[in-house]
């Protein structure tokens, strides 16, 4: 099976608890399209073969194995799909652990899959020139997103998968994350943060900075320096204005804003807990804001200075995104003239 250049699936990528499972929620609630979650997770056997999780592939590469795999995700081939997602040929459960529904393919047969990473950040661009799906790049503020992690759980710092073999081909395509890396983790002071005295929850938050400021680092890089074609969309804006946020990205994408999509904009991601701030009708207390009183100053300092490492302006101290970043000032000279 080959896929049109001008395949119309719909790719979401950002970095974790970033609001990608949400606004994937969002989107396959249109008629017409369908949801595929996280189908680079390494419990699904084919995805952890191809080792493609966090690796990089170079837009111009061959990758004939890779390639029969998006085809297969992109496409929405019936038994290829189920292979991947190694579960029963007549259904498909995109959505472990938290999830239940279950996807019968063959009912969704001429519709658009809207597929989600967390993992994808080195290989939009191959796919923006394989296949060109609709990408849509989700911003959300490092300490928000890294607050979110810690309160849920979900806490991945394994850094053998971006820092190990795998990223080779990575750092010798971009050099100059060779010394920002470096200068990353002499800050971290890596012996110190495992057999000295620091706390477990700032050891973890630590890591986690250092990997959004990779995997934000690479998008914001492809998208100002490399051409990726992609529709950006900031958390907090989502946040505060669901509806005009989803409304004005259905227009860009050519969709149809459905009753069912403005219903479920109104509710907290499939991937949310119990008792996340997403659920708590608290007002003064945000899943935006929440981050300033709950994690410590010196993670907040850590964080900063990171960013200003990798040379990453989109978000400060403030709550909400730099209206000055270079990715704004980009963003901005795309619009029409005159338009706001």
């Amino acid at each position: 099976m080959s896929i049109s250049k001008t395949n119309k699936a719909i790719v979401i990528n950002g970095s974790a608890r970033s609001g990608t499972t949400w606004l994937m929620d969002i989107l396959g609630k249109n008629a017409r399209h369908y949801s595929l979650f996280e189908p680079l997770d390494s419990r699904y056997k084919e995805a952890q073969e191809l080792g493609l999780w966090f690796r990089y592939l170079d837009p111009h590469g061959g990758f004939p194995a890779e390639q029969r795999f998006f085809e297969t995700l992109l496409g929405g081939n019936e038994r290829r799909l189920t292979k991947i997602y190694n579960v029963d040929t007549r259904v498909c459960n995109f959505y472990f652990k938290f999830r239940e529904k279950i996807v019968n393919l063959g009912s969704r047969r001429g519709m658009t899959p809207v597929i989600k990473f967390v993992r994808g950040h080195f290989f939009l661009k191959y796919l923006q020139e394989n296949f060109n799906p609709k990408t849509i790049v989700i911003f959300r503020h490092p300490c928000a997103a890294l607050e979110s992690a810690l309160r849920v759980g979900f806490i991945d710092t394994n850094f053998k998968l971006l820092l190990g073999d795998r990223s080779k081909k990575l750092f010798k395509a971009y050099p100059q994350l060779v010394k920002k890396v470096k200068k990353s983790l002499e800050l971290l002071d890596y012996k110190n943060l495992w057999f000295g005295s620091v706390p477990d929850r700032e050891r973890k938050g630590k890591m986690l900075i250092i990997r959004w400021c990779l995997s934000n680092w690479f998008m914001l890089n492809d998208i100002l320096k490399n051409g990726l074609d992609a529709f950006v969309i900031f958390y907090e804006q989502l946040y505060a204005d669901p509806d005009k946020e989803i409304a004005a990205l259905c227009g860009r994408l050519g969709m149809d804003y459905s009753p069912s999509m403005r219903e479920e904009a109104g509710k907290p991601a499939a991937s949310v807990v119990k008792n996340s701030p997403a659920k708590e009708k608290e007002k003064a207390i945000t899943p935006v804001n929440r981050w300033r009183t709950s994690l410590s100053p010196a993670l907040h300092d850590f964080c900063f200075k990171i960013m200003e490492i990798f040379d990453i302006d989109i978000y400060s101290a403030e709550i909400l995104p730099n209206p000055n970043s270079n990715l704004q000032v980009y963003l901005n000279s795309l619009k029409p003239a005159g338009s706001q």
